[in-house]
């Protein structure tokens, strides 16, 4: 599932887009600009984890049952920043917008991911095939 882990690297700009909109709120909170770089930091650590995840073929089920484990171990280097508690909340708060976001379309393009490699071998296995009947 190689290919399915390649359309969703960490810093991939579809990402970084839903990142940036989940945490837009903490761009304004103090201090500036700490909590909105921790909420992106976590959402983006928790999308790469739930592609991973997903892309190894773990059901979306169990990807969304591991966010607090993971969100736990993703924002524990933030549990003792200042303001306490406040930089660990927002680092909660990205890192499970990223998890609940990504476990769905990590599982979606993994099936994409594998329906075109099931086509690719009908194809090789019968050239004379017309893709548009599969």
């Amino acid at each position: 599932m190689h290919k399915c882990i390649e359309l969703n690297t960490f810093y991939h700009e579809s990402n970084l887009g839903v990142c940036a909109e989940s945490c837009k709120a903490s761009e304004s909170l103090t201090p500036r600009p700490a909590m909105y770089r921790t909420c992106t930091y976590a959402c983006l650590k928790a999308i790469n984890h739930a592609y991973s995840m997903t892309c190894n073929q773990k059901s979306v089920d169990h990807c969304k049952q591991t966010q607090q484990s993971k969100c736990d171990e993703t924002c524990l280097p933030k549990k003792d920043v200042q303001p306490i508690p406040k930089i660990h909340r927002h680092c909660i708060l990205g890192c499970q917008t990223g998890l609940t976001n990504a476990c769905a379309q990590g599982s979606a393009k993994l099936d994409l991911v594998v329906d075109a490699d099931w086509m690719m071998m009908k194809q090789v296995a019968n050239p004379h095939l017309d893709m548009t009947e599969l």
